[in-house]
């Protein structure tokens, strides 16, 4: 924001009021009070010219600012908060976020991810499905779903979360919802940027950046290289990427912004494995990894896209995008036996007319049905009616196994959910708490069936489910411990998601919980913020058991892992430091399951073992 600057009057202390003000209101005694001085004390009185200069809002706090008005579940990850710590994963970006479930598997970019179960039921290898990625509005989620190898938010500036239907502004239709990347340009992140970082297991990651404005063209270009042993045996990951980005504006209306995201990427697959495995032997790779040639090499992956913006007299915008994806994988290339090649092409567009219209006096959201109220400008409550509907991917067609009476044909999953909740601050807290319930019919399960063999792939199968629920709490809370008048301060934030995923009236699983995801899941950090730069702060997150399989027969346990952190950012933001410890405990626990058909009772090869206690260090510099 521009400075104000103007005079400012001595003699005129209380703020003036209309002339129907009542007698005797403070109003007119400053007028009365005014009128009475001679004319030489305004001479006298009159101050020097001051400058008063409005707190700058960032791009991230205006984004949340924009989400807030929907009625429904939503939240902002600002970036800069991110690299206070590790940003090596997507857990690491998106942490902390209610209702969204993200665990990294192993060194490479795959993670399992859901928000309010979607695409709970896969692997954290596959194909990401059930919630719509975007980066600036324009889809990198295609017919087969979301390949990972570009969900490392490099080069973003902050990470818009949807949930479910609140996603509708970007076209997304999922029961998931949506997460937009906004990619940092030429305004966001100007000049030179250096960042390094370093840490247990072998992890390197170094970025270069630089930005922007020479007139009406703004510029932005992001390298990166990353590289990781990783906790466990056999599981090398290394991997490069651009970032790039140009807008130019051609007027005060119309503006245009090119976007380009390039990845190469090459990693080992340590597999699941047993829960006595985790136990007792948790840095061990399945006895199949190696001996099967388990992995896979992405020799460059390719997003480009365009969006053009025009804005009209009365505020309304109409933007055309154009996004393109090309994708070649393959997969377990070392493998003797049974190496297979992908290689996807997808082309999306976007034609969008967003306007703000007034219904019964009330600014209007459709098609869904959504309502706030506001207790005060901080303080709403909210309601959402909404259908959603998810396609089977094309990979699903695809799937391998025996004949279930499920498998074929595959039809789309459909969901109606309602979502109620409240959201804004008061005080010293700020947060939101929301409570959602969907009937979802012919959901989409793509299942391993049978384990991989030292001799044999693993066999799985795709089928549509018969009456699911999905319902849940989505609840989040930050509070002000303490802070006094120099700015020093203690934070405390907290998240809990409870999930409760299940089969109505099921044939043979009758009312059992779906499988892929606790129930209970909870995370906190409380973080001492001094007015100099320096923070530190300790953090935990706790999980209830899983359910492995469809017939209940067989669950990961329940943990908690602790962690803490400690840096330093300097006062003008021209440079950081950051030591982040993961799991304290050097617990051995269970980070994320592959579901399984019917396990019964067994201890199966389907469970992701976290990683053990590790440090990390960050550096960041700007010029």
């Amino acid at each position: 924001m521009r400075p104000f600057r103007g005079i400012i009057d001595a003699r005129d202390t209380t703020p003036h009021f209309a002339p129907g003000d009542p007698p005797g209101h403070p109003g007119h005694r400053a007028r009365r009070r005014r009128r009475q001085w001679p004319a030489w004390a305004a001479a006298d009185q009159a101050l020097g010219t001051v400058t008063v200069q409005a707190a700058r809002q960032s791009e991230a706090q205006k984004a949340s600012s924009q989400l807030a008005e929907i009625p429904g579940g939503t939240s902002v990850v600002d970036s800069e908060e991110v690299a206070k710590g590790r940003t090596a994963t997507l857990q690491d970006t998106l942490g902390y976020q209610p209702g969204v479930f993200v665990q990294s598997t192993g060194s490479n970019e795959a993670a399992k991810i859901s928000i309010r179960g979607s695409g709970a039921n896969t692997s954290p290898g596959y194909f990401r499905e059930g919630v719509a990625f975007l980066f600036d509005g324009l889809p990198i989620t295609g017919p087969g779903g979301t390949p990972y190898e570009f969900l490392n938010a490099s080069g973003v500036n902050y990470t818009e979360i949807l949930r479910g239907a609140n996603a509708f502004q970007y076209g997304a239709l999922t029961l998931g919802g949506a997460i937009n990347f906004v990619n940092h340009s030429g305004y966001t992140a100007p000049g030179l940027r250096l960042r390094a970082e370093a840490g247990s297991y072998g992890y390197q990651k170094q970025s270069l950046s630089v930005g922007g404005v020479e007139g009406d063209l703004d510029y932005y270009v992001n390298l990166d290289n990353y590289r990781n042993q990783g906790y466990r045996d056999y599981s090398l990951s290394r991997s490069q990427g651009v970032v790039a980005n140009l807008g130019y504006a051609f007027s005060p209306k119309l503006e245009t912004r090119l976007l380009l995201r390039y990845r190469d990427e090459f990693h080992d697959d340590p597999i699941a494995t047993t829960l006595d495995q985790i136990k007792h032997h948790p840095r061990r790779a399945s006895a199949t990894a190696e001996s099967s040639g388990a992995g896979s090499r992405r020799p460059g992956s390719l997003w480009l896209g365009s969006k053009t913006t025009y804005t009209f007299d009365d505020d309304a915008r109409l933007t055309f995008g154009v996004a393109y994806h090309d994708y070649a994988h393959n997969n377990s290339p070392d493998s003797p036996s049974n190496p297979s090649y992908w290689d996807w092409h997808d082309l999306n567009l976007r034609l969008a007319y967003d306007r703000i219209d007034q219904w019964f006096g009330h600014e209007s959201a459709a098609p869904r049905i959504g309502l706030r109220y506001e207790f005060t400008p901080q303080l709403q409550a909210f309601a959402n009616v909404s259908r959603s509907i998810d396609p089977p991917v094309s990979w699903q067609y695809s799937g391998s196994g025996p004949t279930l009476p499920y498998v074929r044909p595959l039809v789309e999953q459909k969901a109606n959910t309602v979502e109620i909740g409240i959201k804004g601050a008061q005080g010293i807290f700020d947060g939101s708490l929301s409570l959602y319930r969907s009937w979802v019919r012919d959901e989409l399960f793509n299942v391993q069936l049978i384990a991989a063999t030292a001799s044999s792939a693993a066999v799985t199968g795709a089928f549509n489910a018969s009456p699911t629920i999905h319902q849940g709490v989505e609840a989040g809370l930050n509070t002000r411990l303490w802070e006094n008048d120099q700015g020093d301060q203690v934070r405390w934030r907290q998240v809990y998601t409870y999930n409760d995923f299940h089969y109505r009236d099921d044939e043979r699983f009758g009312d059992n919980a779906l499988p892929g995801l606790p129930k209970h899941v909870y995370q906190s950090e409380m973080q001492y913020q001094h007015h100099s730069g320096w923070y530190a702060g300790v953090n935990v997150q706790s999980a209830a058991r899983t359910a492995v399989d469809y017939a209940n027969t067989f669950y990961a346990p329940s943990y908690t892992v602790w962690g803490a952190n400690l840096g330093f950012e300097a006062p003008k933001g021209d440079w950081k430091v950051s030591l982040d410890v993961k799991n304290l405990a050097n617990t051995a626990y269970v980070t994320a399951v592959t579901p399984q058909y019917d396990a019964k009772g067994a201890d199966t090869t389907s469970l992701w073992p976290g990683d053990g206690i590790g440090a990390y260090v960050g550096v960041e510099l700007r010029y």
